[in-house]
């Protein structure tokens, strides 16, 4: 009984602590789609929804040779681990203020979080930088 009491707790606390505000949803639904839904491997979605800041820096983070003309670094989105048996999806997310926003996760399993930069261009959201805050196997 005390240990559902703790798991109950821990859940109200996280939810709480990850709340959202009305201004902020529908950035918190631009964060957890890129996420949830893997679209950061989609070079198309990351021309239509990032920066040219945020294209020049996933680039110039890619260290392999490339092909297509376009190779991005969509591993900065995740946590640099290649394997795991987990799930990959949203922990939760928070507004720091400045554009940025801090979004927790698992990465297949694997615990990380980054700071993500979103702005706002001709009515529509934009990526504009990351950062990553860590990772934990």
């Amino acid at each position: 009984m005390l240990n559902k009491i703790i798991i109950i707790a821990t859940m109200v606390l996280t939810l709480t602590s990850c709340s959202v505000s009305n201004t902020d949803q529908s950035i918190h639904e631009l964060i957890s789609d890129m996420y949830n839904k893997s679209l950061y491997n989609d070079y198309a979605y990351l021309k239509a929804h990032c920066t040219d800041k945020m294209l020049k820096k996933l680039q110039d983070k890619y260290d392999y040779d490339c092909d297509s003309g376009d190779c991005y670094a969509v591993w900065l989105f995740r946590t640099g681990f290649n394997d795991g048996e987990g799930t990959s999806k949203i922990i939760c997310i928070k507004p720091l203020g400045d554009s940025w926003y801090r979004y927790d996760f698992y990465d297949e399993g694997h615990q990380g979080a980054n700071k993500i930069k979103v702005i706002e261009k001709n009515g529509k959201w934009y990526f504009d930088d990351i950062v990553k805050i860590y990772e934990k196997e």
